[in-house]
């Protein structure tokens, strides 16, 4: 776990630096190109189209920046699988030494809320007599 730990810490310091990279150099990249092609129109050394050429292929450099964001999740969802991975090739754990007997069994929820986002999906807390179930085994 500690590894887990510090290789996430060590993905939010990396894209946090490379978002606020994107975010400085963009603006600045279209601030200097439209400066550069204004000062060329300006002197004659260029036509408006080009200087409007110039401004759109600055814009699009520029959009560099959403990029970072969509490779960021391409990483996050690789480290993610890789994880889950990790998870899923260790041997369960497990827990006493009896099996369980055969017959019915009963598996309650007491004081357990499930939401997705605004909707309550199970609410053992208010309504406890949702939250059971009975099982056959055997």
């Amino acid at each position: 776990m500690p590894d887990l730990s510090r290789q996430g810490l060590r993905i939010w310091q990396i894209l946090s630096r490379t978002g606020a990279q994107a975010a400085v150099v963009g603006p600045l990249a279209l601030v200097a190109v439209l400066a550069t092609a204004g000062l060329a129109l300006g002197q004659g050394r260029i036509t408006v189209g080009e200087f409007f050429a110039a401004s759109q292929y600055a814009a699009l450099g520029a959009g560099v920046g959403g990029l970072t964001g969509v490779l960021g999740r391409l990483a996050r969802a690789r480290a993610g699988a890789r994880r889950a991975g990790e998870v899923l090739a260790l041997t369960s754990i497990a827990y006493g030494s009896r099996p369980l007997p055969d017959g019915p069994g009963r598996l309650e929820f007491r004081g357990v809320i499930v939401r997705e986002g605004s909707a309550v999906l199970l609410d053992c807390w208010h309504d406890p007599t949702t939250c059971a179930t009975t099982t056959e085994k055997g």
